[in-house]
C-alpha cells in the first residue's frame, strides 16, 4: 500500500515540469486603441498602440489581452500584478513584464 502511494506521488511529481511548460503561451500581436485627452474640453484622440511579442506563463492569451487593455489604457497594473521594464530583445520597442506569483505576461510596445 505504501509502495503504491509512493509510486503515485513520484509519478505526479514527474508531471509537474510538463504541466508548467504547457502553460506557456506565445500570443498573437495585438493593437490596442487608446483614447487620449490632448486638449482640455476637446474630444479625446484615438491612438492605435501595436503590442508585439506577447508571451505568457500561467495565464491564457485571452486573460493577458484583457489585462493589457486595462493596463495600457490606465497605466496602472491590476489584479495584483507588478509591472516594469523587462530585459529581452525587442528592437525599437519598449519591453515590459508584469508578474504575480505563478503568472507572467511579457510584451513590447512603442514608447512615447
Amino acid at each position: 500500500m505504501i509502495g503504491s502511494c509512493l509510486a503515485l506521488t513520484l509519478g505526479a511529481l514527474a508531471l509537474i515540469p510538463g504541466a508548467a511548460l504547457a502553460s506557456t503561451h506565445a500570443c498573437a500581436n495585438h493593437t490596442f486603441v487608446l483614447e487620449l485627452e490632448t486638449e482640455l474640453g476637446k474630444p479625446k484622440t484615438k491612438y492605435n498602440l501595436p503590442v508585439k511579442e506577447i508571451t505568457t506563463e500561467g495565464v491564457s492569451c485571452a486573460s493577458a489581452l484583457k489585462f493589457l487593455s486595462g493596463y495600457l489604457k490606465t497605466g496602472k497594473a491590476s489584479d495584483g500584478y507588478k509591472c516594469g521594464i523587462a530585459k529581452f530583445k525587442a528592437p525599437g520597442l519598449v519591453p515590459e513584464r508584469c508578474t504575480k506569483p505563478g503568472k507572467k505576461i511579457q510584451f513590447a510596445h512603442q514608447g512615447g
